[in-house]
């Protein structure tokens, strides 16, 4: 099948193990890293004829070391989770993490379920969905003849293309570290257009960002015109438009959620307010 085309063979690891807290590879020492690799690599060759190029880290788990090896053993291409803080450092390795996300509070929930909601939500929208299942999805609610119709069905579609991964990475521009980060922008604006399950192009993803930050400016604002509406004393002003500027810089660089945040600041710049007019007070008294 894989010599027919259609058909792209990944390398998952070496042995789907577990040597590390985070999985296989990811914290690993790196000459081990770099040794568990080179076999795994030579295995599938020597199986196959075939070399493969693309890398699907069990558990999700790599690393920067992974990614430098992953580049010498020539690999194009890596499938891991869109997760926080994940390394996007190497320039030469396409990133391509699965989007169709299959939990709900912790619990598995069929794959086909899940990309079959995603994709009628999405498939008229300008971005690529990674679909990953697993062995056990494959039940009597979603048996391979209906799985077959479902994926016939997406191919004779217009608006929609199927790529191995090989195939988008040598078709595509480079899905590098700026449109990652971008994509894993998380706010408001993002939750209400539903955009989850699809990585976006980093045009959308940047604009999304950009009116985050005037929401931000629209926020001060109506906090600043709050503060005179109600007279409030020119300190808790400035320790109001203090907080929202601190909160900015929290949500930029994803260290709490926007919505958290904007609350968090406001409970803060309410407390401050009461207590500097409480002081005021106190002082006139």
């Amino acid at each position: 099948m894989s010599n027919r085309g259609g058909l792209e063979v990944a390398l998952h690891g070496f042995s789907h193990q577990r040597r590390t807290n985070g999985g296989e590879l990811g914290g690993l020492p790196a000459d081990q890293q770099q040794e568990l690799l080179s076999q795994a690599t030579y295995f599938l060759d020597s199986l196959l004829g075939q070399r493969p190029h693309t890398f699907i880290p069990p558990w999700n788990s790599y690393d920067d070391n992974t990614l430098t090896f992953l580049d010498s053993l020539g690999y194009q291409v890596i499938s891991s989770s869109l997760c926080i803080n994940q390394s996007w450092e190497n320039a030469h390795i396409q990133y391509l993490p699965h989007t169709v996300v299959c939990e709900i509070n912790g619990e598995h929930v069929n794959a086909f379920d899940c990309f079959e909601q995603t994709f009628s939500k999405l498939h008229n929208e300008d971005g690529v969905i990674v679909f990953m299942f697993h062995a056990y999805d494959i039940t009597e609610d979603w048996p391979l003849e209906r799985i077959d119709m479902l994926l016939d069905s997406i191919s004779q579609m217009d608006d929609v293309h199927c790529y191995t991964f090989s195939e988008y990475a040598s078709l595509h521009p480079v899905f590098d570290k700026k449109l990652m980060e971008a994509n894993m922008e998380q706010n408001l604006l993002s939750k209400h257009l539903k955009m989850k399950g699809m990585i976006v192009p980093l045009r959308y993803a940047i604009g999304v960002r950009i009116v985050n930050v005037l929401l931000y400016i629209i926020v001060t604002l109506l906090l600043y015109f709050f503060c005179l509406k109600f007279r409030c004393t020119k300190s808790a002003v400035c320790v109001a438009m203090i907080l929202t500027a601190v909160v900015f810089p929290m949500v930029w660089f994803r260290w709490l959620t926007p919505m958290k945040s904007l609350l968090a600041a406001m409970v803060l710049a309410a407390i401050c307010a009461a207590f500097v007019w409480a002081i005021t007070k106190k002082r006139q008294a």
